[in-house]
């Protein structure tokens, strides 16, 4: 679809700064199809289409996977397997979520690195007088295969999590990033500071996600979609700083992902539902 003018939310001031310097662009009328179609096959269901369109939760996993075809995950994030496909051309790469256990992030051999928006890298509490303990669970040989993968990955993440948490500890950000209070600006803010370890954990390739909620506006939509768009507005600008600080802009790409777009009629108070 072609247009000659775009208008964008005047909550939103700093994206039309990207895209007026041509750092930022859109992709419009787009959503989940899993073949060619007109509307009368979609009504009429002869044509393989996305499974239960106008689910949230099914079209959370359609948009985190892009095989809205298929129920599950079971094949990974988007995220994930590009981190796996960057993995078997032996590109140092990682995966990190900001928001806890994400399908988008997760590869079928690449595992996430959890780091939480506010406290960093969850660590063990007095780590330094169980070491002896976790020591000898770590050596304890067991008969059973789940028990045995069990204490690989406890022992794995004990010291995972040290080796970053240290690392972010140490952390320096050049900029003099503010204080976030909004969710998107902190977790935003954990990625920088990620961003700033790389040399210490000697990455190629980062994948991060990050993931805002509170947009199903069926109601008082003019309201709240103003203070939705100032919060990352305003979330952006202080990431995009640093990270053109650290030197890290021209490496780095943004995308945004949503499970589906909103009617272009109103309800009255808000939009409802729609594919695209």
């Amino acid at each position: 679809q072609q247009c000659e003018t775009f208008g964008l939310h005047p909550g939103l001031p700093f994206v039309k700064q990207l895209y007026d310097g041509g750092e930022a662009a859109f992709v419009s009328n787009i959503g989940p199809l899993a073949a060619p179609m007109t509307p009368a096959e979609f009504r009429r269901g002869n044509v393989t289409s996305c499974k239960n369109l106008f689910s949230h939760s099914d079209q959370v996993i359609a948009a985190s996977t892009l095989q809205c075809q298929l129920a599950g995950t079971r094949n990974g994030g988007v995220g994930g397997r590009i981190a796996d496909a960057l993995s078997a051309k032996n590109v140092r790469t990682s995966s990190f979520s900001l928001d806890g256990v994400e399908t988008w992030p997760q590869g079928l051999h690449t595992d996430i690195t959890i780091v939480d928006r506010s406290r960093g890298v969850p660590r063990l509490d007095r780590h330094d007088k169980m070491k002896d303990v976790i020591s000898g669970i770590a050596k304890t040989q067991h008969k059973n295969i789940y028990c045995e993968e069990y204490v690989k990955q406890f022992s794995a993440a004990i010291e995972s999590s040290e080796q970053l948490g240290g690392m972010l500890d140490n952390a320096t950000l050049v900029t003099t990033y503010p204080i976030q209070r909004s969710s998107i600006g902190q977790q935003l803010q954990q990625v920088a500071r990620l961003m700033a370890t790389r040399k210490e954990r000697r990455a190629e390739r980062d994948i991060f996600f990050v993931q805002t909620r509170g947009w199903d506006m069926h109601n008082e939509a003019v309201n709240e979609l103003r203070e939705k768009f100032q919060e990352l507005n305003g979330a952006l600008q202080d990431f995009v700083a640093e990270v053109k600080a650290q030197g890290l802009w021209d490496s780095t790409v943004m995308s945004t992902h949503s499970d589906f777009g909103r009617t272009l009629t109103s309800n009255g108070q808000g939009t409802d539902h729609a594919w695209a």
